[in-house]
Parts: C-alpha cells; sequence; structure tokens
C-alpha cells in the first residue's frame, strides 16, 4: 500500500459503533456455595452461571441477530485503524453516506426488534421462568428482572465519527524542540503501525473471497462433490461488495489499489451464478452445450482469481 504525502482528512475519516443489549446470565453464588461443599471444592473455584431466558428463543434470537448485523456491516463496510475492538475504523469520505445509511437502517430494525421484545415478549418469558422443571424453579429470582422499559434501555446503538488528526494527532504544547520531535516521531510510528494494520486486513480479505471463489469454481462438478462449499447465489455478489469495501478503505487513494479494484471487478463479476452453473433461464441448447460453455466460464474465472491473488503481495506488501 502506497502511503502518499496528502492530507488524509481531505478524503478520510473515522467512525464508531457501539451496541449494548440486556445480558441475560447471571452467576448464582448460593447454587455455587453448595456445589462446591457438596463436591469438597474451593468456593472461590467454583461458579454457577444462570440465563434469566433461554437464548434459544426464537424473539431473543431475532434481537441478537438484528445487534451483531450492525456490527458486521460495520467492519465490513470499513478498515482497520486500531487494535482494541470497539476502536474508530476507517472509511473514505466518498463511502461515508452509503456506509452511514447501513447502519441507520440497521439500527432501526435493532431498535424495533428490542421495542417487540421489551413489550411483547419478555414479561412472559419471566414468568415462564419463574416455573419448576420448564423454568428456573428454586434458582428463580425475581429481583434479577427489571421492568420492561429498564430492559428496553439496556439496548442502545451509538454512532460517531471524527476527523483524522492532524500532524499524527499531537499537540504542541511548552515542549522542547526534542520532545517535540520525540512526540512526533512516536504518532508517526503509530500512523505507519495502523496503515499496516489496514493492509494486512483488506489483503487478508481479499484473499480469502478469492480462495472461496477458486475452491468453488474448481470444485464444481466432481465426482461426489453435488455442491461445492462457498457455491452459492452469493458467490458473484459477496465480490461486488468486496470491490466496493475495497474502494471505501483505500483512504490514501493509491492508483494500485483503484486498478486493483477494477479488475476484481472486470475480470470476477460479469458472469452470474447461472452462468456458471450452465443454468441460465430460457437457454435451449442441450445440456451437453450448455455445460461445456459453463465449464470454460468457470475456468477463466479460477484463472482470473489465482492472477489477481498472485498480484496481492506486490500491492500491499
Amino acid at each position: 500500500m502506497e502511503i502518499l504525502n496528502q492530507d488524509l482528512r481531505k478524503t478520510a475519516l473515522l467512525v464508531r459503533v457501539n451496541t449494548t443489549k440486556w445480558g441475560i446470565v447471571r452467576q448464582d453464588k448460593d447454587v455455587g456455595d453448595k456445589a462446591a461443599a457438596d463436591n469438597g471444592a474451593n468456593p472461590e473455584l467454583v461458579k454457577a452461571m444462570k440465563s434469566l431466558i433461554s437464548d434459544k428463543t426464537p424473539i431473543w434470537k431475532e434481537v441478537k441477530r438484528a445487534f451483531n448485523a450492525i456490527t458486521s456491516a460495520h467492519v465490513a463496510s470499513t478498515g482497520s485503524w486500531g487494535s482494541a475492538k470497539g476502536d474508530y475504523r476507517v472509511i473514505s469520505c466518498e463511502a461515508f453516506g452509503r456506509y452511514q445509511e447501513t447502519v441507520d437502517h440497521l439500527r432501526s430494525v435493532a431498535m424495533e426488534k428490542a421495542d417487540d421484545f421489551a413489550f411483547n415478549h419478555y414479561e412472559a418469558l419471566r414468568q415462564d421462568a419463574e416455573q419448576r422443571y420448564t423454568g428456573l424453579g428454586d434458582m428463580f429470582d425475581a429481583d434479577l428482572y427489571p421492568s420492561a422499559q429498564e430492559v428496553r434501555d439496556c439496548f442502545t446503538v451509538t454512532s460517531d465519527q471524527m476527523l483524522l488528526p492532524e500532524d499524527g494527532g499531537h499537540l504542541v504544547l511548552a515542549l522542547s524542540q526534542s520532545q517535540q520531535q520525540a512526540i512526533g516521531d512516536s504518532a508517526k510510528a503509530r500512523e505507519a503501525l495502523r496503515f499496516k494494520a489496514l493492509a494486512e486486513e483488506t489483503q487478508k480479505r481479499i484473499s480469502d473471497e478469492l480462495s472461496k471463489v477458486i475452491e468453488a469454481v474448481t470444485t464444481y462438478g466432481d465426482e461426489g462433490v453435488k455442491r461445492p462449499k462457498n457455491f452459492g447465489n452469493t458467490l458473484i455478489s459477496r465480490v461486488s461488495e468486496l470491490v466496493e469495501v475495497v474502494k471505501a478503505t483505500n483512504i490514501t487513494q493509491d492508483p494500485a489499489i483503484d486498478a486493483l479494484a477494477m479488475k476484481m471487478a472486470d475480470k470476477l463479476t460479469k458472469v452470474t451464478v447461472d452462468d456458471l452453473r450452465g443454468k441460465v433461464k430460457g437457454d435451449k441448447r442441450s445440456e451437453a452445450i450448455k455445460e461445456a460453455e459453463a465449464s470454460k466460464l468457470r475456468s477463466e474465472l479460477a484463472d482470473s482469481a489465482k492472477d489477481i491473488a498472485a498480484d496481492l503481495d506486490g500491492i500491499f506488501g
């Protein structure tokens, strides 16, 4: 990845998304202490945990899925800009509007699920938990169950944005020249590590997806392989989505990465999954002819994917 001498504050910004949910797991100290005593164990080494509701409950699974979708979309649409979970991630200014629309939509869906859970299902689930054998029985503790509104308030989605820090993000105070130099050198070193992490993440994303494409199209039709792994209806659309992510996280506007994204789009997204399967609707030709053409397309796609994969080290190394 080429780091150009430019003001990245004009082309990129940092974004962060955090979600919270009502926690359904609690420690039961009484049960843990009893289990330790019954088995001659040190109670400090024994912990008993219980779920206030079943995590297999359909509405709870829907809630978790909706909130996880926000985090997944955030990570999938942005690039690494720090090592810790929950850190800011980087995105180009050009792609930010589309990113924000996606996050806002997923936030709306998640909060609707949270409303439904808290106000339409929670009380019945609390009552279920109070039952013996089908619920928690004697382990039920009413004090652990807040009101429906309090449960609802536990579900949050927050997002914020920040410009990339100028000059490495350090402040020049009443410091000596050598101190300022040391701070500047440290900031540049941290920024270099961030660019390295971004390049490595982008390369891995591309490499992983190319490997899936190659495996899918080269094993299709093999004896004993009814449906190759990864050869689903999203085989090509996943590549198209990745192309947009590669462009969105090319914050240095590196021409080599732009060219890579264009090559991926040109060589890997011009066919459909039906083309590759030889199952195009309305095609009246014989099965043998259709399969021969599909086989040729699969071979060409595999060769293109391998060719692009071979370029990655040179671009991101």
